[in-house]
């Protein structure tokens, strides 16, 4: 009992969603956290799986909706990013992890999962991508063995830019 309730301290400390689905009793265990991921106050029950894909921003649904079926019926592992629209109409991005266990028959039996917010992550990278793409000095980013990985237009502009987009391609 102490060792689940300091788990339980960690959790709410890293800000992390946690769930807990038996799928052979069709039951479903989370933390409050998990529910404010999704902008919900917590409650006493899950939401249905129907409910959880509505919430998931439209163009990121097909995509999350794969990775659970790869990941349930394959065994493929399960860590993703994606966004969830929250009742507010807000956008969030959130990371999701999850271990699937299988019986000796190889079917799933249970799902153990966490999740955070990064969103604030995500409009760095984003604010990161603008001011590479929007500044008018050359810009590269190149790996240890000399070669450009990207640049940007103004940096397509000069002859080395020109001569580097024709070698990639």
């Amino acid at each position: 009992a102490m060792s689940e309730r300091r788990l339980e301290l960690a959790h709410d400390a890293a800000g992390m969603g946690m769930l807990d689905c038996d799928i052979i009793q069709n039951r479903v265990v989370c933390n409050d956290h998990y529910f404010r991921l999704f902008g919900l106050e917590p409650r006493d029950h899950m939401f249905a799986r129907e409910d959880w894909l509505a919430m998931v921003h439209p163009d990121d649904r097909q995509r999350t909706r794969e990775e659970v079926r790869q990941t349930l019926e394959e065994g493929a592992p399960y860590d993703t990013e994606y966004r969830v629209v929250w009742p507010d109409g807000s956008v969030k991005w959130v990371s999701s992890k999850a271990k699937v266990f299988h019986d000796d028959d190889g079917k799933p039996y249970r799902v153990i999962g966490a999740m955070t917010d990064i969103t604030g992550g995500k409009k760095s990278e984003e604010e990161i991508e603008n001011i590479f793409n929007m500044t008018g000095y050359m810009v590269c980013v190149a790996g240890l063995d000399g070669y450009f990985r990207r640049i940007n237009s103004s940096f397509e502009q000069t002859q080395i830019g020109r001569a580097s987009c024709r070698e990639s391609v």
